[in-house]
């Protein structure tokens, strides 16, 4: 289904840099210190969410979700008004995406993986399959998902309440920031360095690379190819074989 996602402007442009900038430190000192296991907190419920920091939005088919800082998740029936909904994490989540207008799933830092069947209105938290930061969630299917994020972490299910996550070999430690289902269904991700990686719903992953070698923060598909903004602005793709 179609999704409609908001740039946000300078705070956008900033989380990327900062991203980007971390996750080629920690490649740099070999992913850093050991992880340590957090206990999720439940996000707070806040008067002013709407205008605190939010990182993706997308609209279900009856109603915008949005996504952010401290766990927060918005909705709205017009993109006018808003009311936030209880969240089990309080780890800033940083994308959103839906299957359908019941079932979706947001995922954040601190390993955060959210999961919705009623179009927003009740979350619970879902089993992660690793220990540190997610930028972004694509729908496989009605139930399943691929999650991405630092450090080359790319992971497939076909049922994502039901915990069974397939590591995606991408043979890289180069991070994701964005993703898009194309046309035929393979998922497309973007990140550092340049780096594409294009997954089929088995699992199987191909690399290709941006003419310029700088990161990538977003893409979507374009007649056969794909699109893709990031460090060095518009890229173009004409294939993906």
């Amino acid at each position: 289904m179609a999704t409609y996602k908001k740039v946000l402007g300078m705070v956008g442009a900033a989380a990327f840099v900062a991203a980007a900038a971390f996750s080629a430190a920690a490649q740099d000192e070999g992913g850093g210190a050991p992880a340590v296991e957090v206990k999720p907190r439940p996000a707070e419920r806040m008067a002013l969410t709407q205008k605190s920091l939010l990182l993706d939005v997308v609209y279900t088919g009856e109603r915008f979700v949005a996504v952010g800082d401290r766990g927060g998740i918005i909705l709205s029936p017009d993109g006018q008004t808003w009311e936030q909904v209880d969240v089990p994490v309080r780890a800033a989540l940083t994308a959103v995406t839906f299957a359908d207008k019941d079932h979706g799933w947001a995922v954040g830092h601190d390993a955060a993986i959210v999961g919705t069947a009623d179009g927003g209105k009740t979350w619970s938290k879902l089993k992660s399959p690793y220990d540190s930061s997610y930028f972004g969630a694509l729908p496989v299917g009605a139930n399943g998902a691929v999650v991405y994020g630092l450090s080359g972490n790319a992971y497939l299910t076909q049922d994502v309440r039901g915990g069974r996550w397939t590591r995606l070999q991408t043979d890289s430690v180069a991070s994701m920031f964005g993703g898009t289902v194309l046309p035929d269904g393979e998922l497309a991700m973007v990140g550092l360095n340049g780096v594409i990686f294009i997954a089929d719903a088995s699992g199987k992953v191909r690399s290709l690379q941006s003419p310029t070698g700088t990161p990538l923060a977003s893409a979507i598909p374009l007649n056969g190819g794909l699109l893709a903004v990031g460090e060095s602005g518009v890229q173009v793709l004409a294939s993906l074989k």
